[in-house]
């Protein structure tokens, strides 16, 4: 009887997690996120999906642009009638006389997607249709953990998912409608499923998936591409030192690695058509217009409030975002507790070099790789980086802090059972 319960509740386990996730990311119900934060949050860039779906609504002419901002009585003017698209979503008899402010830096796949399950489901609140968001994202955390602790371990699949759930900024990042982070974990889920597959025709499979989640994710913006390429890479690279290898899979990651290129390409190519005549004048528009403003260039060709993020340097914005948290790391942990992690992380790792424990390459690797998913953003988008402190601390999460905790973990545990036997051996 006791054995035939605990399969039972070992079965709904994992949607006991999910509805737990669920909640979490669309009702905040455990408080992770301060109030006032969690309720506002982008929700100047949410507007831009609203936007699309009330135009669509309306009938008001889009030229195929997903994203824009509605304004009301004819006009629109940034940044006064951002929040219009709400209103005009809410009363549509007030809003015939909008007009709609297309948003021209990406294609906006996901406002086509979300105005089409509007369509279909004609949902009364902007709060139903974020429920596909939390539900996706709730998901691949369930997901995750299962897949990791099967490649990972259960250590580390455990505090890879609960680090996502008690992330204040992932939490405020998960029913955003313009966000959807799950598009930032669907080409990582299609990654290790690949690499946990052992079919050839299957992993193929697999991989054609990482390019379509990718593309996907590039038509729907490039924020954070550099940092989800990485992370999608991530089971070949880091999977075999847990698997009892000494060395990553580089064959099947550069494969991730270039399909990931490939999906960013033909989003490119696609935009870069909508923005010009030409695909070689959007190409220059997409470049001159939006990449220099993110990345480096002279400030003089930009407007003034662009001029300090252009004239920083990569290592004070790295700086930034290492010790200036403004918010707690997870729940009740402090953000000033990051620092110490990481000097905890180095030391531990250290003592396993000192005394040569095994798992020293693991821990190293893990570390070390999962480090460059946020730097590689941090610091190839030192523009955008240097301007959205109010959001790119949410990097940390794609992989760093998970690593960070479980090599912390590790490094105690090694430090208590290990370094006495050590100083034993080193005085017969």
């Amino acid at each position: 009887m006791q054995n035939f319960l605990a399969n039972k509740l070992k079965c709904f386990l994992p949607f006991i997690f999910f509805l737990m996730a669920f909640f979490v990311f669309q009702k905040n119900i455990f408080n992770t996120v301060n109030k006032d934060f969690f309720d506002s949050f982008q929700k100047d860039s949410e507007a831009l999906v609203v936007g699309g779906i009330v135009a669509d609504e309306l009938g008001i002419e889009k030229n195929a642009w997903g994203l824009g901002f509605i304004g009301m009585n004819g006009e629109f003017q940034y940044p006064n009638n951002i929040m219009d698209s709400y209103e005009a979503f809410s009363n549509k008899e007030k809003a015939l006389n909008a007009i709609y402010s297309p948003y021209v830096s990406q294609v906006g796949g996901l406002g086509v997607f979300y105005s089409t399950l509007q369509k279909v489901f004609s949902f009364k609140s902007i709060s139903r249709l974020q429920y596909f968001p939390s539900a996706i994202f709730a998901f691949l955390v369930v997901a995750f953990y299962y897949l990791h602790r099967r490649i990972y371990g259960a250590r580390y699949a455990l505090i890879f998912s609960l680090v996502l759930v008690l992330s204040p900024w992932v939490v405020s990042f998960a029913r955003n409608l313009y966000w959807s982070p799950f598009m930032w974990l669907l080409p990582l889920f299609f990654g290790t499923l690949a690499y946990a597959v052992t079919s050839p025709k299957v992993r193929i499979f697999f991989y054609f998936l990482i390019f379509i989640s990718f593309f996907a994710k590039c038509l729907s913006g490039y924020e954070y591409i550099t940092s989800i390429t990485l992370l999608a890479c991530s089971p070949f690279m880091l999977g075999p030192f847990f698997n009892g290898e000494s060395k990553p899979c580089m064959k099947p990651a550069l494969i991730v690695f270039v399909l990931c290129v490939l999906g960013f390409i033909c989003a490119f190519v696609i935009h870069a058509k909508m923005r010009g005549e030409t695909i070689a004048e959007g190409v220059v528009a997409i470049y001159k217009q939006d990449v220099k403003r993110r990345t480096y260039s002279d400030p003089s060709n930009f407007d003034a409030a662009y001029a300090e993020s252009l004239s920083t340097s990569p290592i004070a914005v790295v700086k930034t975002y290492v010790t200036s948290w403004r918010t707690p790391l997870v729940a009740e942990v402090s953000g000033k507790s990051f620092k110490v992690l990481i000097i905890i992380a180095i030391l531990g790792l250290w003592i396993k070099k000192k005394i040569k424990h095994k798992t020293f390459v693991r821990d190293f690797a893990l570390i070390a790789y999962m480090s460059l998913i946020p730097l590689s953003w941090y610091v190839m988008a030192k523009g955008h980086s240097h301007i959205h402190t109010h959001m790119n601390y949410v990097l940390w999460y794609l992989g760093f802090v998970p690593a960070l905790f479980y090599v912390c973990v590790n490094a105690i545990v090694v430090t208590f059972k290990a370094v006495p036997q050590y100083i034993k051996s080193l005085n017969p």
